[in-house]
């Protein structure tokens, strides 16, 4: 006997209705309600920190879970999960909230500060992407730090750290799948770093030199103020055209800047579904909050004083308040926290940046507060390594620290965990960690959003999908029929999912149990492309006199799916709402050849 879902098809391109499922979700609830079954534990998530402590510049190990204080929005959480890894791995029993009368830790409880191997436990290995995002990256700066990042690889990898590969241009690029291999990962490295991008430092040289070019001397005409007025150093006509210029480079990289937060956010929930310790080398030299900053700071120092007031241009902030990008990068920070994934941005920061001698030799002066302005092109690379947890290595300074650093967080950190409050609401919420012990400074993710059940399956089937990483408690299975092509050029492919009833937690009613699944699924094509996770709910009931039978048979749910033609990866996520479990699947499909 096969059991079908009583449930309409959907398409890959179709969206849901939110109100219908929302509805849907209501009288479910309602429905678990009659029968008084509580499962709000099931609505509840982890939320896990790792916390880096150091006192002096040196690591701290031997604190307690009594020496931490968290917060969420400023309430105080309690901490249900503790852990210490060490070199790698796992300190057992470090979790001291059993006492005895006299105050005591209770039996069984061991000594952080504990050499000995048998207080150590396999813990799951750490992930190291490392990212070139090539449209802020001078060519020049990405071979340094390709000398710089393989002559560490030995000490890196030999931790039996995995790493990935990423190239980021107008798509992400899977160049090296994960995996601890040290001398595939060094030609992968060397063919990434090597590729050629779309970095616009050259056009910000442009820009500055046609900006600052052109007579210091022009029309002669009343100023606003004062008999007589004065005289204006620079023509109105070069000043409005100047203008323009400065405008249109900063809604360009506003766009650049937007379109390269919505690669690496969606990259992010890609790496949710890998589990352990996720650290992110990215390989940038600036990730500009405030867009053509330094075109703004040359056109004021040549025409602000003359013309900024008469072209509504008070100030190099006011020009770049339209185009400020920081609560892109907010976005991004809070992506990262939920995905577990700390920033190493690593580049050279102003270092790399375009000459200003065009601007100088016309008496253009970009120093003091004009070259800070310059250096804090880099600023939005330190405020993302900040408040997720990681370091910056910006500029030419000494990078052995850094990688140092980079390699002691993989392996040696503790891990806090607590119950959300906010039931997966999907909202960006703060933490805050405190240590009681004076002097002891700590790092972690300072924000996160708070995913639901249905975004978290999401994130793990686009995993699956980008990276290769499967799991199927279920043991589902998918089958794929004979795709046909339809008029607007597109295939109907049509595919089955399947799963057996017996891995199924099933709700038990008066005349009826019923379950409820969610399907996820994604398509990627072979130039990176990928469609947005669309989720489909699956609800279904047995008959009581049923239930033995049913339990013997197949969960089958028969849809289709609309995709181009070429080949496909067709990724499958398929979550058990009642038992908080889900598989994922991918299969390569050749659609149309």
């Amino acid at each position: 006997m096969l059991l079908v879902a009583c449930v309409c098809g959907a398409f890959l391109n179709a969206m849901l209705p939110n109100a219908a499922v929302a509805q849907e979700d209501d009288l479910w609830d309602e429905e678990v309600r009659q029968h008084g079954i509580f499962l709000d534990s099931l609505d509840v998530s982890l939320i896990n920190i790792e916390v880096y402590a150091e006192q002096d510049g040196s690591p701290v190990t031997d604190l307690e879970v009594t020496d931490f204080e968290l917060l969420d929005d400023g309430e105080p959480m309690e901490i249900s999960h503790f852990q210490h890894v060490r070199d790698g791995r796992r300190v057992r029993d470090l979790l001291k909230t059993a006492v005895d009368e006299s105050g005591e830790p209770a039996g069984g409880a061991t000594d952080p500060s504990d050499p000995e191997p048998g207080n150590l436990e396999p813990q799951e290995p750490s992930t190291l992407v490392i990212l070139v995002d090539h449209p802020f990256l001078a060519p020049a700066a990405g071979q340094m730090v390709f000398e710089r990042i393989s002559q560490q690889l030995d000490s890196i990898v030999a931790q039996g750290t995995r790493m990935l590969l990423v190239s980021k241009d107008r798509k992400v690029e899977i160049v090296q799948p994960l995996t601890s291999d040290l001398a595939a990962v060094r030609g992968s490295l060397e063919q990434l770093v090597q590729k050629p991008g779309t970095s616009s430092r050259m056009e910000v040289a442009r820009l500055i030199q046609s900006v600052t070019s052109g007579p210091t001397e022009g029309l002669a005409r009343s100023g606003p103020g004062g008999a007589g007025g004065s005289t204006k150093r620079t023509s109105l006509l070069d000043a409005r055209s100047a203008y323009q210029q400065a405008r249109n480079h900063s809604q360009e990289m506003r766009g650049e800047m937007q379109l390269s937060v919505r690669l690496l956010r969606k990259f992010l929930s890609s790496l949710a579904g890998l589990p352990g310790r996720k650290a992110l080398l990215y390989v940038a030299d600036r990730l500009p909050t405030r867009p053509g900053e330094l075109v703004w700071q040359a056109w004021f120092q040549k025409f602000g004083f003359d013309w900024g007031p008469e072209l509504g241009a008070a100030s190099v902030d006011a020009a770049l308040a339209e185009f400020d990008t920081t609560a892109e990068v907010r976005e991004l920070i809070a992506d990262a926290s939920s995905s577990r994934v700390a920033f190493y941005p690593i580049g050279l920061g102003a270092d790399a940046g375009p000459s200003l001698t065009g601007a100088e030799s016309r008496g253009i002066s970009i120093g003091g507060a004009g070259r800070t302005q310059f250096r804090e092109q880099d600023s939005g690379l330190r405020w993302l390594a900040a408040r997720t947890g990681g370091r910056a290595a910006i500029g030419r300074g000494n990078a052995e620290t850094f990688f140092a650093g980079l390699q002691s967080d993989l392996t040696d950190y503790y891990s806090l965990a607590y119950a959300s409050p906010h039931r997966g609401d999907g909202r960006t919420h703060k933490i805050e960690v405190r240590v009681r012990r004076p002097g002891v400074k700590v790092r972690y993710l300072e924000e996160y959003r708070d995913k639901s059940a249905d975004q978290q399956m999401a994130d793990r089937t686009l995993s699956s999908v980008m990276l290769g990483t499967r799991a199927n408690p279920l043991d589902a299975k998918v089958e794929l029929g004979k795709a046909k092509r339809q008029k607007d050029g597109l295939y109907r492919l049509p595919i089955e999912v399947q799963v057996p009833m017996a891995n199924l937690v099933l709700l038990p009613g008066e005349i009826s149990h019923s379950g409820k699944l969610t399907l996820v699924l994604v398509v990627s094509d072979l130039d990176g492309g990928l469609s947005d996770p669309v989720r489909i709910r699956l609800p279904f009931e047995i008959k009581n006199i049923h239930l033995m039978e049913a339990l013997s048979s197949t969960f089958e749910y028969p849809t289709e799916l609309l995709i181009r033609q070429g080949r496909q990866v067709l990724g499958v996520g398929l979550r058990d709402d009642l038992a908080d479990v889900g598989s994922t699947l991918t299969l390569e499909v050749e659609v149309g050849s």
